[in-house]
């Protein structure tokens, strides 16, 4: 992928009106001191970016395929919320790895960003979505400071089915099915290839997208609430057979002590 498709992949959501700066620069990477030089904004449905790195000269612009509507605002569903978003602070980052027991690069790697102010509702840690090929298709703008609601999920039109994929391995064949992005992240850094429902909904056209992306053991894992709901589902779908159910003893897979999260690692490669 060339440094202006990465763009277009990335950035091809940001409210018109907003202006996101010191972002990675995927063009030349930042350098040796690996700056965060690049800026990114929407101006009246022109997609821009600029490096501000003296040696880089990486700048464009791309004009995206929606009809503005009044005061040059996008005509799109739901309320839009006005923010800044910025690269994850390093106390967030440190914070979340120990969360979940992760390397606190893999955030950045993943391109999850950050907000001090999601139109009025707090801070937020902005996750993106992607479906089975990287590419985006909305974000989940997650609190961890009590916040509420706790979560706001954005999606993009006519990108699939919306569930979010976090794939460890490119032709795996298990695939672990998990309620939020969060817990699906410990477990691509674990190795193993995770989707996330964003919710507990399971149908036909999810399935077939696992199905499709090359996946032929998948283990539906969701908290004791749902599991009576998921199974209900899996029998519903005539998925027997295809769909093992898992359900979580205790914690969430995201608040999984070190040892317990081994643990049920080991049960679901034991599974496959």
């Amino acid at each position: 992928m060339n440094p202006r498709d990465s763009i277009l992949m990335e950035y091809s959501d940001v409210p018109d009106g907003t202006t996101l700066s010191s972002m990675d620069c995927p063009s030349c990477m930042g350098g040796v001191n690996k700056e965060r030089s690049l800026s990114v904004g929407n101006a009246d449905g022109l997609l821009w970016w600029r490096c501000h790195r003296s040696s880089c000269e990486f700048k464009g612009g791309h004009r995206l395929g929606y009809v503005t509507g009044q005061r040059g605002q996008p005509k799109k569903k739901g309320k839009v919320r006005t923010y800044t978003r910025t690269a994850l602070p390093e106390d967030v980052a440190l914070m979340l790895a120990e969360r979940l027991s992760v390397a606190a690069e893999t955030f950045d790697e993943q391109r999850w960003s950050y907000t001090p102010d999601f139109g009025g509702h707090g801070r937020r840690v902005i996750i993106p979505i992607r479906d089975p090929h990287g590419r985006m298709r909305g974000h989940v703008y997650r609190s961890y400071w009590g916040d509420s609601p706790k979560a706001f999920t954005d999606y993009m039109e006519n990108r699939g089915t919306g569930i979010a994929w976090c794939r460890a391995t490119t032709y795996g064949k298990t695939l672990v099915i998990v309620e939020d992005l969060p817990s699906a992240h410990r477990l691509m850094c674990a190795g193993v290839d995770a989707v996330a429902l964003l919710g507990t909904n399971v149908d036909n056209a999810r399935i077939n997208e696992m199905r499709q992306a090359g996946y032929t053991d998948m283990i539906l894992s969701l908290d004791q609430d749902a599991t009576e709901k998921a199974i209900s589902m899996v029998i519903g779908l005539n998925a027997v057979g295809i769909l093992t159910v898992k359900p979580l003893e205790e914690d969430d897979i995201k608040d999984m002590s070190p040892d317990k999260f081994s643990e049920y690692i080991g049960e679901v490669r034991s599974m496959s």
